[in-house]
């Protein structure tokens, strides 16, 4: 088995659709999704969420990424394509486990939380966002609580000690990180998207990784 199987292996087990493709396919894919008027992430280094149906469509995608595919897909990119080629095994499982923890947080008050904060630090929050490739320019407002709420979220678990420079209008972010997790156990979606072999958060060592929850394309959305 090759080390990036060995790699698609271990994520498999925590998220049963993971599938590694190259950054050129997902390009075409995202190009095939925006003319048919579908929304896609605002970046290539986001994962794309796809039903077996629309990833078909897409045409661009190996018979090996559709095999044995689950209902769901999720599309990423090779560690290569993402800046991880000279990681560890354990660092390389540590990036993708933001990814995996990002993908599993509920939207559960995101947006009502998100409409309770001053809207001088929603702006703040919404540059930030826009320079890190989080939003697209015609974000709506549900898209801004998510990937906003899930980035506070990330960066709290991943890399804690970079928060008060990211968002420096947020002096009380644990509040507002509280406010994000009520009504489901954040503590237990961190460890069950822990993959086997993922050394704890240095985020020192580590690549930035932006992991707002993806656009999911239903075959019924065709």
């Amino acid at each position: 088995m090759s080390d990036e199987a060995d790699l698609e292996a271990r994520l498999r087990l925590i998220e049963p659709g993971w599938r590694f493709v190259n950054e050129r396919a997902l390009a075409q894919a995202h190009r095939f999704l925006r003319d048919r008027g579908e929304r896609v992430p605002p970046s290539l280094r986001l994962p794309l969420v796809l039903d077996t149906t629309n990833a078909e469509a897409c045409s661009c995608f190996p018979q090996s990424v559709l095999a044995e595919a689950q209902s769901q897909l999720v599309l990423i990119t090779f560690p290569n394509d993402r800046g991880l080629r000279y990681q560890s095994r354990s660092q390389q499982l540590a990036h993708y486990w933001r990814v995996l923890y990002a993908l599993r947080l509920p939207t559960v008050n995101m947006r009502k939380v998100w409409q309770s904060i001053p809207p001088v630090l929603q702006r703040e929050a919404e540059a930030v966002l826009a320079a890190s490739g989080l939003i697209s320019a015609d974000a709506s407002q549900a898209e801004l609580a998510n990937a906003f709420a899930v980035d506070l979220l990330t960066t709290a678990r991943f890399a804690s000690e970079t928060l008060e420079y990211r968002y420096p209008g947020f002096e009380h972010w644990p509040e507002w990180r509280a406010r994000f997790c009520d009504g489901f156990d954040e503590a237990t979606v961190f460890h069950s998207t822990r993959p086997d072999g993922a050394v704890e958060p240095q985020p020192s060592s580590l690549p930035s990784a932006p992991m707002p929850t993806s656009t999911v394309v239903s075959a019924r959305d065709a």
